[in-house]
């Protein structure tokens, strides 16, 4: 019955938050802060800092990556098959959307706080070997991003509302 409870008041909040976009990433920001101070104050918990920062990258790269159509796999497999118009209208349609990454985040980011209240979790380990390591991390998985975004043509970071040129589509009739 608690966990019923409990399912609910979380729905609600998340029901409540979610046409709040500034708000939840403000509450997500701070929390993230919250997370950097005491990491920073303690000087452990590098181990748990990377590995939520690689969750964080990964699920930010969902973001900005596109749901690939059954067409696209078919060309992947046979590429001499006939390709479609180039003028053809494909919406950007990511992978994870804006609420589910940011719902994500702040679940990483509250389980990361708590790991450092945790004292065996605080495993002494070196953080430059941490910090080379997710600097090259993000930059190859970037580089691999970028190329994808110039080969395919597409723009994950355009948020405005995309609007078609009737005068221009009548004129091409």
């Amino acid at each position: 019955m608690e966990k019923c409870k409990a399912k609910i008041s979380l729905q609600g909040f998340s029901d409540w938050i979610s046409p709040h976009k500034g708000k939840r990433w403000l509450i997500a920001a701070i929390f993230l802060l919250i997370f950097l101070y005491r990491i920073i104050c303690l000087e452990g918990f590098y181990l748990v800092a990377c590995l939520s920062a690689m969750y964080l990258l990964g699920i930010s790269l969902s973001f900005i990556t596109p749901i690939m159509s059954n067409l696209e796999y078919q060309e992947q497999d046979n590429p001499a098959l006939p390709s479609s118009e180039i003028n053809e209208f494909k919406p950007f349609i990511r992978k994870l959307e804006e609420f589910s990454l940011w719902r994500h985040s702040f679940i990483c980011i509250i389980i990361s706080n708590t790991c450092t209240f945790i004292q065996f979790l605080d495993i002494k380990v070196p953080w430059p070997i941490f910090m080379i390591y997710f600097l090259a991390l993000c930059i190859g998985t970037l580089k691999k991003q970028v190329s994808h975004i110039h080969k395919h043509g597409y723009n994950p970071f355009n948020f405005r509302k995309s609007t078609i040129n009737f005068k221009e589509e009548v004129s091409s009739i």
